[in-house]
């Protein structure tokens, strides 16, 4: 697709992978609308995009409320067009240790964030990518989405839910030009996942994640930027509903996609069990 003044919405995009993301679509000319919770976080990244001649708006929001996330929308659209893309980054991860010890809000909070707020977004936007017959959603998933997130069920169970219903979406959407994807960043040194390492619920319970970002094995945010823009340029649109990962070779799915989809490749699955 042609991003030049395009309109993208990025959730989370006052900083880490989102900041990462509203920059990497700005550089190709789009007009971003930077969605976080934090006022002076959001002003500062606009500030920041502003300073390259981007055209960004920032849009306080928090999106687990339904009239934030429909106001954020209305916004976008009004100073900067229709919505032609939707990256889906706000997340959440406070919940940390045996699920029965946590912290039921803390729980909650979690998949309101990642799960629900995905949902009302998607809600927002995808009545008028519908309309006219274009469009990319992309929703970040990450650990729990394929796998057993230990100590972390609320981050888990919620991201293993973005994932199904990206892919729910995307079927829904197959005949509407509206194109969905999972996107998984690998670990990413944010602000989350750098809590992990020094709080005590993270020290005890996730100290690989601590130990990994010691050890530099984590993932440049720009990964996850770089791999958004190759899933907007319609390469890949046959595979809509799948996941993408920063680990993955894109080229070579891209080759293949054909018998990804005759293998059901890149998607959440229970095999069948015979004894």
């Amino acid at each position: 697709m042609e991003l030049k003044g395009a309109c993208v919405v990025v959730t989370g995009g006052s900083r880490g992978i989102g900041k990462a993301m509203a920059a990497a679509f700005a550089a190709r000319g789009a007009r971003v609308a930077v969605a976080a919770r934090s006022k002076d976080e959001v002003e500062a990244a606009v500030a920041e995009l502003g300073a390259g001649d981007a055209q960004a708006l920032g849009i306080p929001t928090d999106v687990t409320d339904p009239e934030q996330v429909e106001r954020m929308v209305t916004l976008a659209e009004r100073e900067l067009g229709p919505v032609r893309v939707l990256v889906n980054n706000a997340g959440s991860l406070t919940a940390v240790g045996p699920t029965w010890e946590l912290d039921r809000r803390q729980w909650l909070t979690d998949v309101q964030t990642n799960l629900c707020g995905t949902f009302l977004c998607c809600r927002a936007v995808m009545p008028g990518m519908v309309a006219r017959g274009k469009g990319y959603v992309m929703n970040m998933v990450g650990g729990g989405a394929t796998s057993p997130h230990v100590y972390g069920s609320g981050y888990g169970c919620s991201k293993a839910g973005v994932l199904a219903f990206t892919e729910t979406l995307a079927m829904e959407a197959a005949d509407t030009g509206v194109k969905v994807f999972a996107l998984s960043p690998g670990l990413v040194r944010t602000r989350m996942t750098t809590a992990l390492g020094e709080q005590p619920e993270g020290r005890r319970w996730r100290p690989f994640i601590g130990q990994m970002l010691k050890d530099g094995r984590d993932v440049p945010p720009e990964k996850a930027a770089e791999l958004a823009l190759k899933l907007v340029s319609g390469r890949v649109d046959q595979l809509s509903g799948c996941l993408f990962s920063t680990s993955d070779d894109f080229e070579a799915i891209a080759q293949a996609a054909d018998a990804v989809l005759a293998g059901d490749g890149l998607r959440l699955r229970l095999r069948p069990w015979s004894a």
